[in-house]
């Protein structure tokens, strides 16, 4: 009997259970939410040249970009102790400096891109601008990349530790590309109802403890 006593009374109540659970819950749920509308609004690809998407600069949509160069040795990138996570390059067309051309910044998060990158500051740190230039010569299929590019395009970034503003960019007015993206509406769906579901057995778990309390 004491050995129950003392089980419960170091088990953690399930009200306060549910209070911890809430939060994560409630984030499943609105992340879950956020990625049903995005893919419903654009479950079309719009496949378009540089130069045609130069001239109308979208603020949102699904496209496919054809007739590029992603300059990846001159991105933008953010880091976490000292490990590139996030890396925005330039796009280029590939005829060179279009008359239509604007600020379009592609955001790569594959692995090779990610690895060649911090290669690259690591030429840099040992053998100053020369040989980050070398490098990036010597590894043309990363930091030039031809090829069309497909994904998301969203209107404006933050800029949290100031990397876009040191070059004299306002990252809040230029255009992203989030590079592979495609409409995942079943996988939408899925985070929308887990994060529902677990959220009603958050609130449940919580609406027991008051009733535990009043009794």
């Amino acid at each position: 009997m004491r050995s129950n006593t003392a089980r419960s009374r170091g088990a953690m109540p399930l009200g306060t259970l549910g209070i911890l659970f809430l939060v994560p819950a409630l984030f499943v749920l609105g992340m879950g939410t956020k990625n049903v509308v995005t893919s419903s609004r654009n479950s079309i690809c719009t496949t378009l040249t540089y130069s045609e998407f130069a001239k109308q600069m979208p603020k949102s949509g699904w496209y496919r970009i054809t007739g590029t160069v992603l300059d990846v040795a001159k991105s933008v990138y953010w880091e976490e102790n000292g490990v590139p996570i996030d890396v925005f390059a330039p796009v280029r067309p590939t005829s060179g400096r279009d008359t239509a051309s604007g600020d379009i910044y592609v955001e790569l998060t594959d692995p090779k891109t990610l690895s060649g990158f911090m290669d690259l500051n690591s030429a840099r740190k040992s053998g100053g601008e020369v040989g980050a230039r070398n490098f990036a010569m010597q590894h043309k299929d990363i930091f030039l990349q031809k090829r069309d590019i497909s994904g998301l395009v969203t209107f404006g970034h933050r800029d949290p530790v100031g990397e876009w503003s040191k070059l004299g960019l306002d990252a809040a007015n230029l255009t992203f590309i989030e590079d592979g993206w495609i409409p995942k509406i079943g996988l939408a769906y899925f985070e929308t109802v887990m994060g529902l579901v677990f959220t009603l057995i958050c609130i449940g778990m919580m609406s027991k403890k008051v009733r535990d309390r009043r009794v």
